[in-house]
């Protein structure tokens, strides 16, 4: 009885450490895309020669 209880709380802190990671990789996904976004506005306005120019998007 022991050892099913072990493995239990062994799959639960496994799918726990799987949850985390998901999390921390969709935080990692924002941030990138968040950065990208902010360097391809930067290029842009370096293009234009437009420094006050202001994204809608």
């Amino acid at each position: 009885m022991e050892e099913i209880s072990y493995l239990y709380e062994e799959d639960i802190e496994a799918s726990s450490r799987k949850e985390k990671q998901r999390r921390r990789h969709a935080e990692y996904e924002k941030k990138r895309k968040r950065a990208e976004l902010h360097l391809e506005r930067r290029r842009l306005r370096e293009m234009l020669d437009m420094d006050d120019l202001e994204f809608s998007w």
